[in-house]
């Protein structure tokens, strides 16, 4: 079933004379109640002449026109689910409802509208603040779904996956929209439909913005990302006096269009929160870039140091009985001539996840290898950041590193936490990988275990 996402505006009541509809065009949403008698009058005007008539809706134009188009092309009839969103006005709201009723001619009755907060013309501030963000999830709802491991009941953290045969429809709707519909649909592949304005007044032409064969520039967005998890965040590591590269990540961050200046404070807006949603939601499938690069440093490291840590293997897999169903996978097992020991590489904003939401991981890991024979001695948490970073040990952090020890003393292993440095060089064509790949991991460096 095709999920078509139409952006809504006030188009359907651009022939609308009523005295009914001029009184309530620019009120706030939340003000239905008061308005309720002027917008039945709307209603029943819009039902009784538009009933059947698809070209007076650029919205229900546009959506026949989208299905009549994918019928074609796959030679078959398809179903639809449409979601409308709305701008937080009491035309908007009105003319989706008037859409839900209206698509019921052209048996189309699966159809929702949403309302979204602070989107709205009159406030810019708002409309940036609230509006854009609340657009944001609104759509990463929509166009997304968790799906359950079946493979493995143990993992608990659903996968977040994207929903086949997404459409996105700009057709109607605030245009200040668009921009941000468009690069949500770059980004995750989702195909992009408007109407083309000049159209006969019998046809509805319908223009597909192609998907361009470009892609974001994900290593500059990874080598930034720890700036993007929140405003406070944002600020604490760019006015710290520890990091000398500030100026020049203020500057890059802006470049790249992730944050913008509000007085004197660093803001992440809405592109940034895309951006840093897209990283963030990779996780749990499959690891970042830097996590991945951090992970073979450290295994590399490891080997290097083998007589006093053990012997790595990477990506230990830890079955049921039946080996069939992975209970646990381990980043890296250590074999030691009395036994083994484990590590895992995380950045210090996964350590938090880690720590609070899957504390359960770490118990799991540790049961999982006991039960394998292969009962661990100690447990080697590599903690990962960008070198211009000073590490802040804050009240959260060392809540996690706490959960985490108190499960190692639980089981009897000893825990050790160290961090390692990624250093990156910029150059004119972005961030230069290969000294980093190339230059080990500093031993001195990784036995300073950190205590807090």
């Amino acid at each position: 079933m095709y999920r078509i996402i139409t952006t809504v505006g006030a188009s359907l009541f651009r022939n609308t004379k009523l005295q009914d509809y001029n009184k309530i065009a620019f009120r706030d949403a939340d003000k239905r109640g008061e308005w309720e008698s002027e917008c039945t009058r709307v209603k029943d005007w819009v039902m009784g002449n538009y009933w059947g008539r698809a070209n007076t809706s650029a919205e229900i134009a546009s959506i026949l026109a989208i299905k009549e188009e994918i019928e074609k092309n796959e030679e078959r009839d398809i179903e639809v689910q449409v979601h409308l969103i709305c701008a937080h006005t009491l035309a908007s709201v009105l003319a989706a409802d008037c859409i839900i009723d209206l698509l019921k001619f052209y048996k189309i009755d699966n159809a929702q509208s949403y309302s979204i907060e602070g989107l709205q013309v009159k406030d810019r501030r708002k409309f940036e603040n609230i509006g854009l963000p609340k657009l944001l999830n609104k759509l990463e709802e929509l166009i997304f779904y968790n799906e359950e491991n079946k493979k493995n009941k143990n993992d608990v953290k659903p996968k977040r996956k994207l929903h086949e045969d997404v459409i996105f429809n700009i057709t109607g709707g605030y245009k200040a929209v668009a921009p941000h519909l468009s690069v949500l649909g770059q980004m995750y592949r989702i195909p992009l439909y408007y109407g083309f304005e000049e159209s006969e007044q019998d046809t509805f032409e319908l223009l597909q913005m192609p998907q361009l064969p470009v892609q974001f520039d994900w290593l500059a967005i990874e080598r930034f990302s720890h700036y993007l998890s929140s405003d406070n965040t944002l600020n604490q590591y760019l006015n710290h006096p520890e990091n000398h590269e500030s100026e020049d990540d203020v500057e890059e961050l802006i470049k790249l269009g992730l944050i913008r200046k509000n007085n004197l404070i660093y803001e992440i807006n809405v592109v940034g929160q895309m951006m840093w949603r897209h990283i963030n939601s990779k996780r749990p499938e499959s690891p970042s870039i830097m996590g991945l690069f951090a992970e073979y440093k450290v295994y590399e490291f490891f080997n290097e140091n083998h007589k006093q840590f053990g012997r790595p293997k990477r990506s230990e897999k830890c079955y049921d009985e039946t080996k069939k169903i992975v209970k646990a996978e381990i980043d890296i097992l250590l074999t030691t001539p009395s036994g083994y020991s484990f590590s895992e590489v995380k950045s210090i904003g996964q350590v938090k996840d880690f720590a609070k939401k899957e504390k359960d991981q770490l118990t799991r890991k540790i049961e999982a290898l006991t039960a394998d024979g292969k009962k661990p001695e100690h447990f080697y948490l590599v903690m990962h950041k960008i070198a211009t970073i000073r590490l802040n040990l804050d009240e959260g952090l060392q809540e996690s590193l706490n959960i985490l020890k108190n499960i190692c003393e639980k089981h009897s292993i000893g825990f050790s936490i160290h961090c390692i440095n990624l250093v990156l060089n910029k150059n004119k064509d972005g961030f230069e990988y290969t000294n980093f790949l190339n230059d080990p991991i500093d031993s001195t460096e990784f036995n300073k275990t950190i205590d807090f």
